[in-house]
């Protein structure tokens, strides 16, 4: 099976809601689907929907839109849920 995605990110970037296209020959239910293949990856990656669309889809050609968000943490202490996300740049 191939899978297209949407783009990729580069090391230490994360990513929300990417998308990833694949054709499959045994119709399944989506919400089965999305159950079935949050069973299989890691707690860290995470299927949020599934969508039945038209057989030409590409999710990097047909992306309406990207957002780049850069978060700066200015403040004296990191938050340790921040941390992971964030450039810390303390002040004083």
């Amino acid at each position: 099976m191939h899978v297209a995605g949407s783009g990729r990110t580069d090391a230490g970037v994360h990513a929300l809601e990417q998308v990833a296209a694949f054709t499959i020959s045994n119709p399944i239910p989506l919400d089965n689907l999305r159950r079935a293949v949050n069973r299989l990856l890691p707690p860290a990656i995470r299927l949020l929907s599934a969508e039945e669309v038209h057989p030409d889809f590409h999710p990097r050609f047909d992306a309406r839109a990207k957002t780049y968000e850069y978060r700066m943490v200015r403040e004296p202490v990191c938050s340790p849920f921040e941390w992971p996300y964030a450039h810390h740049y303390p002040t004083g």
